[in-house]
């Protein structure tokens, strides 16, 4: 039962006090733009709804519980017998799942995946001749004897990078270089080169390896041009030859402190997606999705095929670059490192 704290009533106040505000149609504004998030990270994420399992669910829990589970088999003062409940509730997963005969596609994967996880947890600690706790073992038993036949792959590895002189060089240059582009050469580029950078751009860090991201393309020139119409920020811009639309699933987050990861985690993909377009002689700049209610539902209806579940965080445009057009110098304040006693 919803219990009344002085927690609650300091709250409620705020909220009057706020409505007393909204004689500033600014504040009113971004009262709606909080509600329209509101509504979506309820209606779409899995806040509050984790008992009601269905297959988008499993895709996103057994990804989270095996990624847990490698990280502790890899840390360096490896604790024995780690992760007892997450072992357990992932085994259930696993074995619901197989039951239901529901693995095919990425789902198939993870279960390939987070049952050569549960195979090495076992491995390692018959090795180093721990008896596990008997619920433990029989759960990860459990699943095991469901995917003997499966091909189980390596969840650990050793970290090795190569830095010789000259690929910090070119990393360097590659960094140092890199310019938002926003006139390219009236040539469509390579699905090949687009669909090379899109997929080595996953080699990036996300929440709990979530990978929430989803990635359109379209050379459609009509397509872009109505696309870009609504985002409204290519002014000046020469005819555009590719973009791609980049979203990511509300479905991949479980609670209200993650309620900003999906964002956050496709920035960082982003960032790395124009340094793999830049290995594969395309440019790029990114158009910033700056929506309200009216915008969002605007290219819903012109992009049919995004979800409801999806957000939209950012456009790139793309092309090869037109070296003969000028690019903003754009001065770049050095951050200063700021070193906490």
């Amino acid at each position: 039962m919803w219990k009344i704290t002085k927690k609650k009533i300091k709250q409620f106040l705020e909220l009057i006090k706020l409505y007393k505000s909204f004689k500033d149609p600014s504040r009113l504004l971004l009262f709606n733009s909080f509600l329209m998030d509101y509504n979506r990270v309820c209606e779409f994420s899995y806040v509050g709804k984790t008992d009601n399992p269905t297959k988008d669910f499993y895709l996103v829990f057994i990804n989270i519980y095996y990624h847990s589970i490698e990280k502790g088999l890899a840390f360096k003062d490896f604790r024995p017998g780690f992760g007892k409940k997450k072992i357990i509730e992932l085994s259930s997963m696993l074995t619901h799942v197989i039951q239901d005969n529901n693995s095919e596609g990425e789902l198939n994967k993870l279960v390939l995946y987070a049952s050569s996880v549960l195979h090495n947890y076992l491995k390692l600690h018959n090795e180093i001749g721990y008896v596990l706790d008997v619920e433990v073992q029989n759960a990860i038993n459990s699943v095991l004897s469901k995917t003997g036949n499966m091909e189980t792959v390596d969840s650990i590895q050793e970290y090795r990078l190569t830095n010789t002189q000259t690929q910090n060089d070119e990393l360097t240059s590659l960094i140092k270089n890199r310019r938002s582009v926003r006139h390219f050469i009236n040539k469509t580029p390579s699905i090949g080169k687009v669909k090379k950078a899109v997929k080595m751009a996953a080699n990036c860090p996300s929440a709990c390896n979530r990978q929430a991201y989803i990635v359109r393309y379209t050379d459609n020139r009509n397509k872009i041009e109505n696309i870009l119409k609504i985002q409204g920020g290519t002014s000046g811009f020469s005819a555009i030859p590719g973009l791609l639309i980049i979203t990511f699933s509300r479905k991949f987050y479980h609670n209200s402190i993650e309620r900003n990861s999906g964002f956050i985690d496709s920035g960082i993909y982003i960032m790395n997606l124009v340094y793999t377009l830049i290995l594969e002689g395309l440019g790029s700049c990114i158009l910033n999705n700056a929506f309200n209610e009216k915008k969002d539902k605007k290219m819903r209806e012109c992009i049919k095929d995004v979800n409801q579940y999806e957000e939209f965080v950012a456009f790139l445009a793309i092309g090869e670059t037109d070296t003969s057009a000028l690019s903003p110098a754009s001065h770049k304040a050095l951050s200063e490192l700021i070193v906490l006693k």
